[in-house]
């Protein structure tokens, strides 16, 4: 965040499928990194696999693919997201993150 750009490591081990970063769908939920689950709508952008939600898009990671002891291989993502869509998503959720 050092240059304003936002990027996430996620456990590549517990990735199932491509990555895509795409609009969440209306009560998709994440567990995310602050151990909360937010309920997410579709004007939210999200980092997500073939099955779940990896991160909101630009403003925190989710524990379902969060770094370990035991993590041996490293998804890494650096991205520009769309800035006022992230700040209306942090401001909804009531997330406050250096990423955000």
């Amino acid at each position: 965040t050092e240059l304003g750009q936002p990027m996430h490591s996620f456990d590549a081990a517990k990735i199932i499928g491509n990555v895509v970063v795409r609009q969440a769908k209306d009560c998709e939920t994440l567990l995310a990194l602050d151990s909360k689950e937010y309920t997410l709508t579709s004007k939210d952008i999200v980092i997500a696999d073939s099955e779940k939600v990896l991160a909101i898009a630009g403003v925190i990671g989710g524990m379902s693919s969060a770094l370990s002891e035991t993590t041996d291989h490293v998804y890494f993502e650096a991205a520009c997201f769309d800035p006022v869509s992230v700040r209306l998503t942090s401001q909804r959720l009531g997330i406050r993150t250096d990423a955000s």
